[in-house]
């Protein structure tokens, strides 16, 4: 049986069976909402490089947690102070009123101003 690498990277979105680590070091990092908190911890520890021991693999359980590291947090805390501006704009009124007589006004006497320049 042929197995399918992933030295470039993919995704996978069923069951297979697959060759990893071909060049070295690889990530397997699973997208199910149950494997949230492991998932935040590969996330963080290959983005960092941090973690990782003299053995062959490093497990998420054997990994420290999210919380331990500020950066995380301060991300989370930034995008929720985002979230809450965006969430400000939407509900600001967007509609344009507008002045009937205002315009109508404006416009008669640019027609007039245009009137009497015809005349220089």
């Amino acid at each position: 049986m042929s197995l399918k690498g992933f030295k470039t990277g993919g995704v996978v979105k069923s069951q297979m069976m697959a060759m990893l680590g071909e060049e070295g070091e690889e990530m397997v990092i699973p997208l199910a909402n149950n494997r949230r908190t492991e998932a935040m911890k590969l996330l963080a520890l290959a983005a960092k490089k941090i973690g990782a021991d003299s053995g062959s693999f490093v497990r998420p359980s054997n990994m420290p947690n999210a919380k331990e590291d500020n950066t995380l947090n301060d991300l989370l805390n930034a995008t929720l102070q985002q979230n809450k501006i965006l969430m400000k704009l939407l509900k600001k009124d967007n509609k344009v009123y507008i002045d009937g007589d205002d315009i109508t006004n404006r416009v008669n006497d640019n027609n007039a101003l245009k009137d009497i320049l015809t005349y220089f």
